[in-house]
């Protein structure tokens, strides 16, 4: 027996003898398994008096003795027999086996727990799953269950409208005030309508898919209350399978390559499925699964064996013959897609974090890894599209040369890592973390720790942490690394490290969900588990049977089992009870307990920092006296931001209660941007501990992606929002020109213009917006310019009157560009330059004071007002907006020079009448002065 190369250490003869017990089962186990499945398949946990259906799948290849009963504990009784079903009476662990006529055969019992509870009603949640086009509003009906009585397409998720007993328990809970609260994912709130029996709500969603919390009050009926519930619901377009269509070829795995699943990060209910026959598209959570079959292409020969799938945005990637092809949502062709097009490849691994809201600071941080004998690239983030789009898919982040080669690759636990395994020419290996951002190449010390030479077909598996943490497995041995190496090891079970040992079978599938549960599953689908953390895998008893061809299927906080029956072309997807699972396995004992009770924080995924903002969190942890358990504030990057933690204890009859207050500022220190990582947990674990599903927390200082100021606009002012004309004099622009600049005025720029009386004197209100949400007023210091180059306008305050003690910048004296935050200096800071004309009019405007802007006294004007916060301190953001005004009020006729025609040409005739006159009157006198001197 090969027992130095399985244990490590000194043997000690209790191990030894576990060994050998486990090395015996192995050899004589039958390939049969019995499980049992909850009525609600929603419930967590088992409850008092719930029927519970047990089921039996004897030995395909030896059939095996028959089945003659259960074996059940005395609180408990068996209530039918097809199918078969138990129910039990007390809270705590119960015993059921199976009994065979051959008393020389068993199977392992199971130690079912049944807990009792208050909450044993459900809300049950139903809308349609058709789309109708254009269309994104939904009528959810929501009703009141009781799993003991309600009907049986209600347990099964069929129900579309409640059943009697459903509609009698609605309408009492109704009458004692109770009501749904619907919340969406975006922490909106609806609340419905009582019906028939049931409530409605009307939901808008302009998603393809939902998932919804449903609440209630506390109220009780027969002293019995209402457990929250969740659903997600997924309107994702069917097309139909091609696979029926004529001249179609199914595309199916290619013989000696393993079957596989891909789920989308950021829509896990999206996913692909290759298996030996079929290739399998999935749109909502394989509710509808479609078989992929496409048209023999210009691909010659036809290709129709696959190797690898990963599915994108914009279609599926295909490895066929070592080289990725393309299929387009919605194509029956395999394309030859010249970004897509990559020969020699050993492996493409898909990333498994959602980057929808992470702030990676405009860096490409790919979705893909392409791994060839001697490169690994990047297989970008944008869209695939456009076949002929100039940038290239694919990014060469690593090479090798001269015998050396990577062995494997992953996405790293920070979104800009990426990690890959490297072996040199002299067979040695070391382990490489590369940053997307900084481009800089770094070398894991792991191995040198661990102190063993990893070998075997090497695959790296990262977790979310604010340091990198990972697992590295083979076929039978897993190693881990925790927080950058601060601690790592063997991850195996209590009696060996070898699980391909332990369970009979080599290392298939590691999968993590939302609740930190890690779960590896085998070729021969026997289970391990354990909380993310913890370093002792727990060997989980028989569900499905060795010959099953199974995938672990995670969607949020749920494992599924995800199989193909090859016989039916069906694919079976069913929750695994895996907390119910490890209690079984983990029994009566105290050993496993959890060294608190409960812990819970309000932190969410994502969080902005911009100067002078401040975030406040709170976490909780309830454990009991002794425990020596607290809570553990992880950050990278600490110099980044200011952390202030407060701590309260409350004790009461032995239980604590540490409540600790976070909050988190900007280092005035540094001011400098940049992403922080931020982890809470408690500093103890244990299998049965519950985490809240965010761990991890980003903190990205520096400017908000949406963030912006916009312009107040008073309710009683007149705006304007139609195109039209106007002149501005060429007199009045900064650089005077003898013309007249005619502009149109266009609202989708500068927003309605606003039309205000010309002796107006107006201050702009602003105020600062995320996205659409308000966040505060803006009370520091703003600038304000015409953008077409009008001067007729000035301000009301002088430099003397703000109370300056120099002179002030002006727009004139700095380059209309360049003034911001950036070159602004106050005139309130006293130098030793000259005081300079104090008579000058103040451009710099503040909510907190009085200046002004006027307007032209002499003309009626349209004004395109550019506005810029310069206050340094302030923002990140380079905080900028535009406005219009229109005055009103300066009153000139119709036709303003014709009193000036009209006077001109009266004096013209009054000086004709003169000169007339004139001359008239010189010849009279001449002519009289003739008669005279006759």
């Amino acid at each position: 027996m090969p027992t130095k190369s399985v244990f490590m250490g000194p043997i000690r003869y209790n191990i030894l003898a576990a060994a050998l017990l486990l090395i015996l089962q192995n050899l004589i186990a039958v390939e049969a398994e019995w499980r049992y499945r909850r009525v609600h398949r929603s419930q967590k946990l088992l409850l008092i008096d719930e029927s519970v259906y047990l089921e039996y799948y004897p030995p395909t290849s030896q059939g095996g003795p028959p089945l003659i009963g259960w074996d059940v504990s005395q609180d408990c009784s068996l209530t039918s027999t097809s199918p078969v079903a138990f129910q039990c009476e007390k809270e705590g662990f119960h015993m059921v086996a199976p009994m065979f006529a051959d008393p020389g055969y068993t199977e392992p019992a199971r130690f079912i727990h049944v807990s009792k509870s208050y909450f044993t009603f459900y809300w049950y949640i139903f809308t349609s799953n058709t789309p109708s086009a254009g269309d994104m509003s939904r009528k959810v009906l929501i009703w009141v269950i009781d799993p003991l009585k309600a009907d049986l397409n209600e347990m099964d998720n069929y129900a579309y409208s409640p059943g009697k007993n459903s509609r009698f328990l609605s309408i009492c809970f109704k009458n004692l005030g109770q009501y749904p609260t619907v919340t969406l994912p975006n922490s909106k709130k609806l609340y419905g309508v009582f019906k028939d029996g049931y409530w409605e709500v009307d939901l808008y969603w302009p998603f393809n898919s939902i998932t919804i919390d449903v609440t209630g009050q506390y109220i009780s009926f027969k002293h019995r209350f209402i457990m929250d519930s969740q659903k997600s619901f997924y309107w994702e377009p069917y097309e139909g399978d091609y696979f029926y269509e004529e001249h179609t070829m199914a595309l199916k795995l290619r013989p000696g390559y393993p079957s596989m699943l891909h789920q989308d990060p950021c829509n896990p209910h999206l996913s692909v499925l290759l298996v030996e026959h079929n290739l399998y598209y999935s749109l909502r959570n394989f509710q509808i699964p479609i078989m992929l079959a496409v048209v023999p292409s210009y691909i010659h020969p036809p290709v129709d064996m696959v190797e690898a799938v990963v599915l994108l945005e914009d279609g599926i990637i295909l490895k066929m013959l070592g080289c990725l092809f393309w299929l387009a949502h919605g194509s029956k062709v395999v394309e030859f897609n010249p970004r897509v097009f990559l020969c020699n490849v050993v492996e493409i691994v898909p990333r498994t974090t959602c980057l929808s809201d992470y702030p990676n600071e405009g860096v490409d941080l790919g979705n893909i890894l392409v791994r060839t004998p001697t490169s690994l690239r990047l297989g970008g983030g944008h869209s695939l599209a456009n076949l002929w789009n100039t940038n290239s898919f694919y990014t060469t982040i690593l090479s090798a040369s001269g015998g050396n080669a990577f062995l494997s690759a992953s996405f790293g636990s920070d979104p800009q890592q990426v990690a890959a395994l490297f072996q040199y020419a002299d067979g040695s290996v070391s382990l490489f973390m590369f940053n997307l951002k900084t481009r800089i190449l770094s070398r894991d010390h792991l191995l040198n720790k661990l102190g063993v030479q990893p070998i075997g077909n090497l695959k790296l598996h990262f977790i979310e942490s604010f340091k990198e943490s990972f697992i590295m497995w083979n076929g039978s041995m897993m190693w881990y690394s925790f927080r950058d190496n601060s601690d790592c090891g063997i991850l195996g079970t209590k009696h060996s490290p070898d699980l391909g040992w332990a369970a009979g079978g080599s290392i298939e599938e590691v999968v993590v969900d939302q609740n930190w549960n890690l779960v590896v599953r085998m070729s021969n689908n026997r289970l391990f588990s354990c909380k993310w953390g913890m370093t002792e895998l727990l060997l989980m008893e028989r569900w499905l049977p060795h010959w099953v061809d199974s995938h672990l299927h995670v969607e949020k906080n749920v494992i599924s089992l995800l199989w193909e029956d090859p016989y039916m072309s069906y694919v079976q997807l069913e929750p695994y009870p895996l907390e119910m699972e490890r209690l079984n396995i983990l029994g009566f004992g105290m050993e496993h307990n959890c060294p608190y009770i409960t812990f819970e924080h309000n932190m969410r995924k994502y969080y902005y920092m911009d100067q002078g903002e401040e975030h406040v969190f709170w976490a909780q942890l309830v454990y009991l006296e002794g425990k020596g358990v607290n809570i553990q504030v992880l950050r990278s990057d600490m110099n980044l931001l200011q952390f202030e933690m407060s701590d309260s204890l409350d004790i009461v009859a032995g239980v604590f209660t540490s409540n600790m207050t976070i909050t988190a500022k900007l280092n005035k220190l540094t001011s400098s941007m940049g992403l922080m990582k931020v982890e809470v947990v408690p500093n103890l674990l244990g299998h049965k501990c519950k985490l809240p599903a965010n761990r991890v927390s980003y903190f990205s200082v520096g400017c908000p992606p949406s963030r912006k100021i916009v312009l107040r606009v008073p309710t009683d002012i007149e705006r304007d929002d139609s195109i039209f004309n106007f002149t501005i004099p060429g007199s009045v622009l900064r650089n005077p020109q003898d013309d007249d600049v005619v502009m149109t005025f266009d609202p989708n720029i500068a927003g309605p213009v606003m039309k205000m009386h010309y002796k107006t004197a107006y201050k702009p209100d602003l105020i600062m917006y995320e996205g659409d949400k308000f966040i505060k007023e803006v009370d520091v210091n703003f600038i304000v310019w015409e953008m077409n180059g009008r001067t007729d306008f000035s301000f009301n305050t002088t430099m003397e009157q703000a109370g300056c003690l120099r002179e002030a910048q002006t727009r004139a004296s700095v380059a209309d560009e360049a003034w911001g935050p950036s070159n602004y200096k106050s005139c309130f800071v006293l130098d030793q330059q000259p005081l300079g004309d104090m008579a000058q009019p103040y451009e710099i405007m503040n909510r907190s004071y009085g200046n002004s802007i006027t307007f032209s006294q002499q003309d009626s004007a349209v004004y395109m007002f550019g506005v810029r916060v310069v206050d340094p301190e302030y923002s990140f953001c380079l905080l900028s907006t535009v406005f219009a005004i229109q005055t009103t009020g300066i009153s000139k006729p119709k036709h303003e020079h014709l009193i000036l025609y009209v006077a001109l040409s009266f004096a013209f005739v009054s000086l004709c009448l003169l000169a007339y006159a004139y001359i008239r009157y010189t010849k009279i006198y001449r002519d009289l002065q003739k008669k005279k001197h006759r």
